[in-house]
This record gives C-alpha cells, sequence and structure tokens, in this order.
C-alpha cells in the first residue's frame, strides 16, 4: 500500500500529549510515563498502545554533580531536576520512595535541554535524563549514579510506547498491519545489524553513526514475535499501564487511575499478533 506519512519531532512527552490531544497526530512515540498519564484521568485521550519499540536500560540515568551523591539515599537534602511526566519522572519518584526519603528532595521540573544550563549554574545538583543529553551532562564533569537498567532490576521497569487514536485504528487497518511489519523489520534490523541501524540513525539525529551506535546500546529492542507473548501485548504490557497509572495518581501527576480491565482494552494487539504469525 502506499502512504504520504509527514513526520513530527517532539522534544518529550508532553509534548507528545498535547498533540493527541489536539487530534494533530496518528500515531506517537513517547516514554510508557507519559503515555499513561495520557491513557489516565483527567485526559483519558482516545488512544491505544500499538507497539513497544524498547526497554529502557542504560540510556536513562542519573547524573551527579556533587561528589557527595553516589546512591539514591545521598539525594536527601539535593536539587535533583527531571522532565515531569517523563520515564525518569516516575523512576526517580519511585527509587525515592523506596529509599525512605520522600520529601527531603527537591524535584525541579526542567526539561532536558535546560539541565546543562543549570548544571553549570550550579542551580541543580544532580538531574536523571536520557540521551543525548545524558551524554551532554557527563562531558561538563557529572557522574552517572544509577541508570535504568539498575532501577529495572529493582522492579521500575520503564519503556518505549507507541499509541496511535483509536479512531485512526479503526478507519485504517491496513495501515496498521503494514506499519506494524515496518517497525517489526526496524527492530529485526537493529538487533541483527546494529552498526547498519546506526548509520540510518545518525542521519536522522545529526550526529555520527559511532555515537548512535553508543546511545542504542542503552535499549533492548523488541520484535513482533517478543510482543505477542504474555509478557507484553499478551496481558504484561496492560498490567505495567495499570501499575504505572496507580503510581503516577499517587504522586498526583494525574487525577486517578482506571481499573486494570480498562487498560487492558486500551491495547491493541490485532496487527502484532498477525506480524508475528
Amino acid at each position: 500500500m502506499n502512504a504520504t506519512i509527514e513526520w513530527l519531532r517532539f522534544n518529550g512527552g508532553n509534548d507528545v500529549i498535547q498533540a493527541f490531544g489536539s487530534s494533530s497526530i496518528d500515531i506517537g512515540i513517547y516514554g510508557s510515563s507519559a503515555g499513561v498519564k495520557a491513557m489516565s484521568p483527567p485526559l483519558d485521550l482516545p488512544i491505544s498502545l500499538v507497539w513497544v519499540p524498547d526497554v529502557i536500560g542504560s540510556s536513562e540515568a542519573l547524573v551527579a554533580f556533587d561528589e557527595e551523591i553516589t546512591s539514591i539515599e545521598d539525594l536527601a537534602g539535593k536539587r535533583v531536576a527531571v522532565t515531569f511526566g517523563a520515564t525518569p519522572h516516575y523512576v526517580l519518584l519511585s527509587m525515592i520512595s523506596a529509599a525512605g526519603i520522600e520529601g527531603q528532595v527537591e524535584v525541579i521540573n526542567l526539561t532536558n535541554d535546560k539541565m546543562p544550563a543549570a548544571a553549570r549554574a550550579g542551580q541543580i545538583d544532580a538531574a536523571w535524563t536520557w540521551e543525548p543529553t545524558l551524554t551532554e551532562l557527563t562531558d561538563i564533569g557529572g557522574t552517572v549514579v544509577i541508570d535504568s537498567a539498575e532501577a529495572a532490576e529493582q522492579g521500575f521497569v520503564t519503556f518505549d510506547m507507541q499509541t496511535a487514536r483509536d479512531e485512526f485504528i479503526e478507519a485504517e487497518p491496513e495501515f496498521m498491519l503494514m506499519w506494524t511489519r515496518m517497525q517489526d523489520h526496524a527492530a529485526q534490523r537493529v538487533i541483527e545489524d546494529p552498526e547498519l541501524a546506526a548509520e540510518s540513525i545518525s542521519a536522522q539525529l545529526g550526529i555520527t553513526p559511532a555515537v548512535a551506535l553508543d546511545q542504542m546500546s542503552g535499549y533492548t529492542y523488541l520484535t513482533a514475535e517478543d510482543l505477542a507473548g504474555e509478557e507484553w501485548m499478551g496481558g504484561g504490557a496492560a498490567e505495567s499501564i495499570a501499575s504505572t497509572a496507580e503510581f503516577l495518581a499517587q504522586v498526583r501527576q494525574s487525577t486517578g487511575a482506571h481499573s486494570p480491565e480498562h487498560y487492558a482494552e486500551r491495547v491493541y494487539g490485532d496487527a502484532v499478533q498477525e506480524v508475528a504469525e
């Protein structure tokens, strides 16, 4: 099939949410925390999960500019920057809670592009961010304390997710099937020949293939076969969405969470299942 696709680049998940809210996009990709926020009250956007490109690992991390910070517990009394509503926000707050230092950390809402300047000015002691800002912060003297791969080992798993407007999914089932085939092809390419994939990615991001390859290593990429099982589209993704929604409600990033059954209905797995076969 032939399709004319307009690609739009956003700075973060909140921008993707706004685009969905204004019906400016049909399919979008963002971190799981932002996607769950969009599915939950008060936004309740009519969107569904259609693909999970990757599980986030070392590509997102806590970078400290204070040598006294060597663990999550050391954040007590410190100023930490993070982009509210993004996956690092979810991980940071979860780990602060697990460490028993809630209310002792000044968590500051900053977009990635503003973090380097804040660090240079001494306005923040640490930041949890993602590439390429992560590398920029370490280049100016920051030290990685813990990354999202280590956080996942403690039960705080985050991933990137693609969602699509329900109206679009219903109107364009053939496109969704072809789209899913292309996502699977891209995932296979990254897994089987990362060097070649890095060349394409570097051209899109305006970085060198070597830098792209290094950044790609911070993710675990998933294929249609991976997603078709119980761990993801067969039930696990809905469970993860529901638990994230509960957390976002607790920290007042949303006004509540729906039932697990509601979020299960927000997972569109038909195309993934067909491609996996």
